[in-house]
């Protein structure tokens, strides 16, 4: 049911308009800018983010075109990165995240570079020990 991939190109798209919709969403810091801005501003951070970060891509094991969730993330020597999490809402609740999480650990501690109001920064201290928001890890 289902399987990790890489990214690619074709995945482009849907990678972005799901972060850019759902962080606008789900994150009451973003629902304050003005809407033209952050579609355009959060559209180009989202693309170098793709085109600097990695990409894990969380798909059906039979349509791999089938996405079903993914994580922009980088791994550095004193820290893991996690841009942004996103998984389809009807496979939420399945454990699905924290075995994404699993593919992407390297490290005991973990930087967030986008916070949603979903985010529990403590829930994820099972995973590393050490875990921060820095919304500055977008720029490299």
């Amino acid at each position: 049911m289902l399987k990790y991939r890489d990214f690619k190109e074709t995945d482009r798209d849907y990678v972005t308009r799901s972060f850019l919709f759902s962080f606008l969403g789900n994150s009451s810091e973003a629902k304050k800018i003005n809407k033209d801005s952050y579609m355009v501003g959060q559209n180009k951070v989202i693309n170098h983010l793709i085109d600097t970060s990695k990409v894990l891509i969380a798909c059906d094991d039979q349509d791999e075109d089938l996405i079903l969730g993914f994580m922009i993330y980088d791994n550095f020597p004193l820290a893991d990165v996690l841009h942004y999490c996103y998984l389809r809402k009807d496979f939420r609740q399945n454990g699905i995240v924290h075995l994404m999480i699993k593919q992407i650990q390297k490290s005991d501690s973990l930087a967030i570079s986008h916070l949603t109001d979903e985010i529990r920064p403590a829930r994820l201290k099972k995973f590393w020990n050490k875990v921060i928001f820095d919304p500055f890890l977008t720029r490299k």
